[in-house]
């Protein structure tokens, strides 16, 4: 959409594609040490619109991302553990790079550790630190190096009301062929109740602030050129859901963000969903 972070202001929504595979297992010890590994692979495939706009033609977007890692897990006592988590990206681009920009494609590395507790009471929390780097292909493209913080909070003061807060700080991969990467930092609150046996409410508030860097000196007075900035964005959503019978429910869904991109002030979107699930 227009307003993800760095893409500019167009008259329409680009149409994509996400192809996802994941796998991953728990590979237990019979100790107190368990291991996780991951492997995941996500295609993007972006939709060439046509027309004069050289903004619409969007296949030089289309990109692999592959993550590989694995989590080690010790455990003190039930519902108590220690965490350390490896993971490699890699960043591949499918079409050639557009008017002489540098080849976007990267590889990244993250190491943290951690410490997760009450897996069985009515407080949970995780925390993770660490750090993580990112390296581009390009040697005109200088590398982004961050520390990593993921934190979660899960209180349930009853047993139809669960208090969720999350706050996240990374890196990743911009929408916009000027910013290859951006450094992130994310906070928000989300709340679930159990109104009856068959109707759920749920409702979340998320902040974000985004921060990027220039391009590089070859690219100025070129259409590629783009001052660091930062973006800020407010989520805002409510919702219900109604569980018809044990397979099929029913999801009413109103969110707002305000958000602010490149060249454009500050603005909000209204959006409201109504969808229907089938489970097996």
């Amino acid at each position: 959409m227009p307003t993800d972070l760095g893409a500019l202001a167009l008259d329409r929504p680009i149409p994509y594609s996400v192809n996802t595979l994941i796998l991953s297992d728990t590979l237990s010890t019979h100790g107190r040490v368990s291991f996780i590994p991951l492997a995941q692979a996500v295609n993007y495939n972006f939709t060439d619109l046509g027309g004069d706009n050289p903004y619409l033609n969007q296949s030089y977007r289309n990109r692999v991302v592959v993550d590989e890692g694995v989590t080690t897990r010790y455990e003190f006592a039930k519902g108590s553990m220690a965490l350390l988590m490896l993971r490699g990206t890699e960043i591949k681009y499918l079409e050639n790079q557009q008017q002489g920009e540098p080849i976007r494609d990267s590889t990244g590395f993250s190491i943290a550790g951690g410490y997760d507790f009450g897996l069985t009471g009515p407080i949970r929390f995780r925390v993770m630190g660490g750090y993580q780097v990112r390296y581009f292909s390009s040697n005109s493209l200088r590398s982004i190096q961050e520390p990593l913080v993921q934190a979660t909070l899960v209180w349930v003061p009853t047993r139809l009301t669960t208090v969720k807060i999350n706050v996240n700080h990374g890196i990743d991969d911009s929408a916009f062929e000027n910013i290859v990467g951006f450094t992130y930092t994310t906070a928000g609150i989300s709340v679930r109740h159990v109104l009856a046996r068959n109707i759920i409410l749920n409702g979340s508030l998320e902040y974000q602030l985004a921060q990027y860097g220039e391009t590089p000196s070859f690219l100025q007075n070129t259409v590629l050129q783009q001052v660091g900035s930062r973006q800020k964005n407010l989520n805002f959503n409510v919702g219900a859901q109604w569980l018809l019978d044990r397979h099929v429910s029913l999801d009413l869904e109103y969110m707002f963000s305000n958000q602010r991109t490149i060249d454009s002030s500050t603005y909000g979107i209204n959006t409201i969903s109504l969808s229907a699930r089938f489970a097996l």
